[in-house]
């Protein structure tokens, strides 16, 4: 996948719900910590965005908790460890996120890197698919 250059910029944070940590890029855990998922995407371009997609495979060592899915626009699913959110529009300027929480099994792998991919029209023109900004959980010994 390559960058995106144009207009869309979409980014992955998370935070320690346990812990009670803010949003960030990166951020702390321990086995049966719930963290916060965040998925973001904002129109920076001249262009209304129009049906845009966004996906979010989930890890293996994370145990989502479905009630927790909840989109600030559009429309968001969990299909098995699969987060699809479809977004009608975005205009210039707007953004939208996406929240979610997941329990963090007790796994030896660290950091536990999450990403997203996501397309979007301008014009009836297909861009992406691109990857989004990560974020990683790092284990934090007891």
């Amino acid at each position: 996948m390559r960058a995106n250059m144009n207009c869309a910029q979409a980014a992955v944070y998370v935070c320690n719900k346990t812990e009670g940590s803010g949003w960030s890029s990166a951020d702390c855990y321990q086995a049966g910590d719930t963290a916060g998922i965040k998925l973001d995407i904002c129109n920076n371009g001249n262009e209304e965005m129009v049906q845009i997609s966004v996906s979010h495979m989930i890890r293996d060592y994370l145990l989502v908790m479905p009630n927790t899915l909840k989109a600030e626009q559009g429309d968001a699913s969990l299909l098995f460890q699969l987060v699809r959110w479809r977004i009608a529009s975005l205009k210039p300027g707007e953004s939208a996120a996406l929240f979610f929480e997941a329990k963090i099994r007790d796994v030896a792998h660290s950091p536990i890197s999450l990403t997203a991919s996501y397309t979007f029209q301008t014009f009836h023109k297909l861009h992406g698919p691109y990857q989004a900004q990560g974020a990683a959980l790092e284990k934090r010994e007891p």
